[in-house]
């Protein structure tokens, strides 16, 4: 029997409704019988709106572990109550199960307890409303009674899942419904899959295919009933669909030699195997593959290349490279060859085949770089496999050009790894390009606690620039473009990065009077991508005498007052700082207060101003009153009263 909820009001009910709740909200765990009743107070309190309600049952949740016993008192409550609010909170929290304090120990809370009228109410109102989430929960509740599904509960499944399809009215859409709702982690079984792909195979069709792919391949065997209805229904992309869900790895095996043996046609046979490809990941797909290479050669070779990564991602699959690599080298298929090193093989394989190409005496000059350029580009892998710094100074050593070209994205210094070995080698031969391309990898990175080599790298490369701005033209023409190249997605830690990284505090911050020597290197910094960069442009601007600013007028109005708008607050006040000590006629003046004008309209609508911006407009207001009137501006009025 449902437990009856009786309602009560008065002083006295407050009081039992306040104390109970201040109970359960407290450090103590309620049992689940105390905590049921301090619930039915609160579900009952008509003092307490939706909104405040749900934040009290939050807490409890948070608080009580028996409050997911009792889903079957809340949840039909709050969903009659106001589904939009409380739906979030009711999935998150739905639980068929629980610790009761009170036992001492997990239980379950059964469908056929005292909610049992309840949760059936609830189950239908959630199937009336087509609610496929919360249905699918309730209706697995119902069906195990909160324990883990066994056979009959499975076959149970089966059938509601059958019937309610086939008794469902309004076509393939209100079919697609039901088994959204009815949708288990159960196996289907071919009797079923072939009722309901008999019923309406438009509906049926994605549904039966998701369910296959998740059957274990050790368990697979091909539904030839069904394979058998498809292809008298004339439905031959399904019962293709089917075999590559469900063939076992022996039978694809003898299938696939067996195409490779009768099949001569080149075109025809990649046409055969691709109908025939398995769906899945399992061991003997590398092998199978490897056979086919060795038996048609380069007739399979387009159909291998598309599926290299099954090969490799598959259990065992690492086993399999060496001797995959072994058959393309033996036909030169380099590409292939390469392809596979980047993509799979793990960075100590790739980095002894490097070695291996350099070390390498009875090779010819022009293909060892020809070899060593496939394996250094960089092309889909998700992972890019860096080489050590050992192996990096040895092909520098040989092959400068490719440590400066294809193989820069596997050498350049990060936060874990520093290549002290290769700075120094570039140092000694100065390589100002190599040295440019790790200090611009670096400038943006902050050490990792106890990695040492970085922070050696850093210390460097800061040493070498800080000599270097002894020649100012020649500094400010190597890390402007170094800087302009940064990108606008890099995440900026202002503190931490000019805190623990001494090259971004040189070149940021102390290096600033050096971009003043040439108009082009501010200008190509206010149009950097990266916000910070163009902050820097901007505090360039602010330095120096009026005399300096006014030579640099046109510069500052034309090229900073984009930054007026920015999204950084910070780039803004520096760019009116910039704009305020550059302008130095009415029409600079006039074009800069219709800027920032537009920029505080918009703030203000929002309810906030820019300080600098407010007083950015006050400064070239009086100063250049024309200018002011021609932007429309007019006297701003004071406060109001109060």
């Amino acid at each position: 029997m449902p437990m009856p909820i009786v309602r009560r009001s008065g002083p006295m009910f407050a009081r039992e409704s306040k104390g109970g709740a201040e109970a359960a909200l407290g450090g103590e765990r309620l049992e689940a019988g105390r905590l049921a009743r301090v619930v039915e107070q609160l579900l009952e309190a008509e003092q307490l709106d939706d909104a405040a309600l749900l934040g009290i049952f939050e807490a409890l949740a948070g608080r009580q572990p028996a409050f997911g016993l009792l889903t079957g008192l809340w949840g039909p409550a709050l969903y009659r109550r106001h589904r939009a609010l409380y739906r979030g909170f009711i999935l998150r929290r739905f639980r068929s199960a629980g610790y009761d304090p009170g036992r001492g120990a997990w239980r379950v809370a059964p469908w056929s307890g005292p909610y049992r009228e309840a949760l059936e109410r609830w189950l239908q109102l959630a199937e009336s409303l087509e609610d496929a989430e919360v249905f699918r929960r309730l209706y697995r509740w119902r069906l195990t009674e909160g324990q883990p599904a066994g056979p009959q509960a499975v076959a149970r499944w089966r059938d509601d899942l059958c019937a309610n399809f086939e008794q469902a009215r309004g076509g393939s859409a209100a079919r697609q419904r039901v088994l959204e709702r009815y949708d288990q982690p159960f196996e289907l079984r071919e009797p079923q899959a072939l009722t309901l792909y008999r019923c309406d195979a438009e509906a049926a069709r994605d549904y039966i295919a998701m369910k296959l792919s998740r059957v274990p391949v050790y368990r697979r065997h091909i539904w030839e009933e069904l394979r058998g209805a498809a292809r008298r229904r004339g439905d031959w992309p399904f019962a293709r669909e089917l075999y590559r869900l469900q063939v076992p790895p022996g039978q694809w095996r003898r299938d696939a030699e067996a195409i490779a043996e009768h099949v001569r046609d080149p075109a025809e046979l990649i046409s055969w195997l691709e109908e025939h490809h398995p769906r899945g990941s399992f061991e003997e797909k590398g092998e199978v593959m490897l056979g086919l290479l060795r038996r048609r050669r380069g007739q399979v070779l387009p159909y291998v290349r598309r599926h290299l990564g099954e090969m490799f991602e598959a259990p065992g699959g690492g086993a399999l490279m060496r001797e995959f690599l072994d058959e393309v080298a033996t036909h030169q298929w380099w590409g292939v060859w390469a392809r596979v090193l980047k993509e799979w093989a793990p960075q100590r394989f790739f980095e002894r085949e490097v070695m291996g190409l350099l070390n390498g005496v009875e090779l010819p000059d022009r293909e060892r770089r020809r070899r060593l350029w496939l394996l250094g580009r960089v092309g889909d892998e998700a992972q890019v496999t860096r080489l050590s710094d050992v192996s990096a100074v040895a092909l520098y050593a040989r092959y400068p050009q490719l440590v400066r070209g294809v193989f820069a994205p596997r050498v350049m210094p990060s936060a874990v790894q520093g290549y002290p070995r290769l700075l120094a080698r570039a140092l000694e031969a100065e390589d100002e390009e190599l040295i440019d391309q790790m200090a611009r990898r670096l400038i943006m990175e902050v050490p990792r606690f106890g990695v040492a080599e970085v922070a050696e790298v850093m210390a460097k490369l800061t040493h070498y620039y800080r000599a270097l701005l002894s020649e100012p033209r020649r500094f400010g023409a190597r890390v402007v473009p170094m800087l302009t190249g940064l990108s606008s997605e890099r995440r900026w830690r202002a503190g931490l990065l000019l805190q623990r990284n001494p090259l971004a505090r040189h070149l940021l911050v102390e290096a600033l009077p050096a971009y003043l020597l040439n108009e082009a290197w501010v200008g190509a910094l206010l149009r950097a991508p990266a916000w910070f960069v163009r902050r820097v442009g901007c505090e360039a601007l602010c330095l120096g005498d009026e005399a300096l600013a006014a030579r640099r007028a046109r510069q500052c109005a034309r090229q900073a007052m984009p930054s007026l708008g920015a999204r950084h607050r910070a780039e803004r006040r520096w760019a009116a700082r910039a704009v305020a000590r550059g302008v130095g006629d009415e029409v600079c003046a006039r074009d800069a207060l219709l800027m920032a004008q537009a920029v505080l309209d918009g703030e203000l609508s929002a309810g906030q101003g820019d300080a600098e911006l407010v007083r950015l407009v006050g400064r070239l207001s009086a100063r250049w009153p024309q200018a002011a009137q021609q932007a429309g501006l007019r006297p701003a009025r004071g406060p109001g009263p109060g």
